[in-house]
């Protein structure tokens, strides 16, 4: 395996790799370049959390047991996942 990596670490790294094969030989060389960092993060701040339990009645918090989630992020996006309480 050969590694291109640059020196400041903020651009695409150059991977070149072969795999070996059941009979103890190689493959022919693959090339892959990745990134090696996060170019941006976003900050995009809850605005309001909603409990659902899971036949869908909203709750005025989280329930012991499975409750439904509902974020509403700033930028508009709603993000909804399982959350569970013991």
């Amino acid at each position: 395996t050969d590694t291109t990596c640059p020196a400041d670490g903020y651009d695409e790294a150059v991977i070149t790799v072969r795999a070996a094969n059941g009979m103890g030989g190689f493959g022919p060389e693959t090339t892959v370049s990745t990134s090696t960092g996060i170019a941006t993060v976003a900050n995009d701040n809850v605005t309001n959390i909603s409990y659902y339990s899971v036949d869908g009645v909203k709750q005025e918090k989280a329930q012991r047991g499975i409750n439904v989630r509902v974020r509403s992020l700033s930028n508009g996006q709603t993000i909804v996942d399982k959350v569970i309480m013991k």
